[in-house]
């Protein structure tokens, strides 16, 4: 090779290697890996193994924690920039890892290792996984030592926009460096350390609003503040968590290989889950057990209750048990349910016949508000939309058929029904002695049998059993109902899935919506201040954030306008024709007090008294004048 050529060569090498001579500092995933090293890798051990270690941008402040560094990279440059700085270091590549692993050994010389570092490095390996696996083993063999890793994450929002834009820029370095064999999501970084053995104990991941990838200048989608922008980065972050995460930081412990966890969705780490227990209802004892399992319904219908009202909830499993459409599941969500009262809704279950008790879970929920058990439930569903029915409501025969045919025409729609309201009061002994209810009025239908969005942004015009809406939109993209509103749940999501899905409806009366006049309900548990608070509070979310408007809806908004315009109109000339009939009044109350003056000043006049003889005078000759 000619000698300008080596020259060159050797320059582009040196750049090569230069681009990953990373800094350590404060605001950087390293700080959080050397706040990870120093909470966890403080045992008994003596020495940090940093595997790809590069230039180790961690092995100064790895060394003021009192423990040494040992570092291992592919690359001389990093390994002869260790050594100048009294850092020890070996030339060794991981692709050879048994090789490693063994000069390693060697290096440790009988030291008891502290822990294991793997920063930027897996996701250039196309051997991540047997890697991972042979560190189990080396943790296990010293003693189960800790694996702390730092890792790309390829689903930064920054990412997430520029594919919904069609554009995949890799750069030299970064969330997309032109050297990685592999992305991580948060959830396959989960999978593959779990398939590999390893337990996660802690984590610092490191967060940029921005990262390297938000470029070019301007690009208005990347762009926070713009409505688009908005929009896309608030669904992203609902979504999954991670959104603004750069570097996965995180730290793991040795354990038995695991298969994958199927709920990596975005509510599984919510608080709705963290107290949910399902519990099947045993069957009746001449009840054949179930050999296979049922493919996914197209329902899952929610059931919240409490136990409390055990009549209104039976009379709400026999309307589900009644429904002409069978394609759908039951989850009883037992919110902060007794022994006494579960064991009695299982008796109320079991009563039904196989063909339904077998389709009935109970979910049971502990504390939280009103939204806690319909998130809990969200998560165990099968079916492919969601639906609440509370333990007073009742459907109708054709409720869960009529859902369905809206949503073979409509699929991924919310789709919604028209409900009757009956007001009934509680009744003490009306049973026979026990507690029970009465209707005080005939059913009505008070609400829109047609979905009006922009009326919806005025006021809740549809119960809770009115519409179903899909289960991804809770799951996967992080739509569920928000715990902290203590009522107006519904109305809050359901404005939410109204603007992203759609909504398709139906004239048809699919519910019994129960009103309490005497009794408990959420009318009379809350009081009027959390009920304005809640109302604000939705009003102030929806005002906070892009709101999608759906085919047909932005004439409705025209039309909205073109109205209120109109009446303003309307209004100012009726302002102004009543201010010229005041301005009227004033000029002729005006002449009226003149008149009235001249009048008195013509009384008081020398000339009306002298005459006051002649007029009397006159009115006589005028009253004999009148005819008999």
């Amino acid at each position: 090779m000619p000698e300008h050529r080596r020259q060159e060569h050797r320059r582009q090498e040196h750049r090569r290697q230069e681009r990953y001579h990373f800094a350590f500092g404060d605001r950087t995933p390293y700080a959080e890996v050397v706040a990870l090293v120093g909470s966890h890798c403080r045992g008994s051990g003596e020495v940090v193994v940093d595997l790809g270690c590069g230039f180790g941008a961690v092995a100064e402040p790895i060394r003021e924690l009192g423990l040494d560094y040992l570092g291992v990279d592919s690359e001389p440059a990093g390994v002869k920039d260790l050594a100048a700085r009294s850092m020890a270091a070996i030339v060794g590549d991981l692709g050879h890892l048994d090789q490693v692993i063994a000069e390693v050994e060697d290096s440790l010389a009988g030291r008891e290792v502290a822990g294991i570092l793997m920063l930027d490095s897996l996701e250039h390996l196309p051997n991540a996984d047997e890697v991972l696996r042979a560190l189990h083993r080396f943790s296990l063999d010293h003693g189960s030592v800790p694996l702390v890793v730092s890792i790309p994450n390829v689903t930064h929002v920054d990412v997430a926009v520029k594919l919904l834009l069609g554009r995949f820029e890799m750069t030299p370095t970064g969330l997309l460096d032109r050297t990685h064999v592999r992305f991580f999501s948060g959830a396959s970084l989960d999978e593959t350390m779990r398939a590999a053995g390893w337990r996660e104990v802690a984590r610092r991941d490191f967060e940029l609003s921005q990262s390297d990838q938000h470029f070019p200048p301007g690009l208005v989608a990347l762009v926070p503040h713009t409505p688009i922008g908005r929009l896309l980065r608030e669904v992203r972050a609902a979504a999954s968590p991670g959104a603004f995460v750069n570097q996965f930081v995180r730290a793991y412990l040795p354990g038995p290989a695991q298969a994958a966890d199927v709920s990596d969705g975005p509510l599984a780490s919510e608080s709705a889950s963290e107290s949910a227990v399902e519990r099947a209802v045993e069957p009746a004892p001449d009840a054949s057990p179930e050999t296979e399992l049922e493919p996914a319904p197209f329902l899952s219908v929610l059931v919240r209750t409490q136990g409390k009202r055990w009549h209104t909830f039976a009379e709400t499993m026999l309307s589900l048990a009644a429904q002409d459409c069978t394609d759908f599941e039951v989850l009883v969500l037992c919110h902060d349910v007794g022994e006494h009262e579960r064991a009695l809704i299982e008796l109320l279950v079991r009563e039904h016949h196989e063909s339904f008790s077998k389709r009935v879970r109970l979910v049971e929920v502990c504390g939280g508000g009103r939204s806690r058990p319909l998130n809990a439930g969200a998560l165990v569903a099968r079916g492919s939309y969601l639906a609440v029915l509370d333990d007073d409501d009742v459907a109708l025969g054709s409720w869960v058929g009529e859902l369905k045919r809206l949503a073979s025409r409509h699929p991924g729609k919310v789709l919604r029904l028209g409900v009757a309201e009956q007001w009934v009061e509680e009744r003490h002994g009306a049973w026979d002695g026990e507690d029970g209810y009465e209707p005080v009025d005939r059913p009505r239908c008070p609400y829109p049998m047609r979905f009006d969005l922009l009326e919806h942004l005025w006021e809740n015009r549809t119960p809770p059993s009115g519409f179903a809406l899909p289960r991804s939109f809770v799951v996967d993209m992080g739509q569920g109902w928000d715990e902290s509103l203590p009522v107006l749940e519904d109305w809050d999501l359901l404005l939410r899935a109204a603007s992203m899905c759609g909504v398709a409806d139906a004239p048809v009366v699919g519910a019994l919506y129960r009103r309490w006049r005497v009794g408990e309900s959420s009318s009379t548990v809350h009081a009027d201040h959390e009920w304005h608070a809640a109302h604000a509070s939705v009003v102030s979310k929806l005002d906070s954030a892009p709101f999608l408007l759906g085919r047909g809806q932005l004439a409705m908004v025209r039309d909205a306008v073109h109205d209120r315009a109109e009446a303003g109109k309307r209004l100012a000339e009726a302002e102004e024709r009543l201010g010229q009939i005041a301005r009227h009044n004033e000029a002729l109350d005006t002449a009226l007090q003149d008149a009235r003056a001249q009048l008195e000043d013509l009384r008081g006049s020398t000339s009306w008294r002298v005459t006051a003889p002649i007029r009397s005078l006159g009115r006589l000759a005028r009253f004999f004048k009148r005819p008999g």
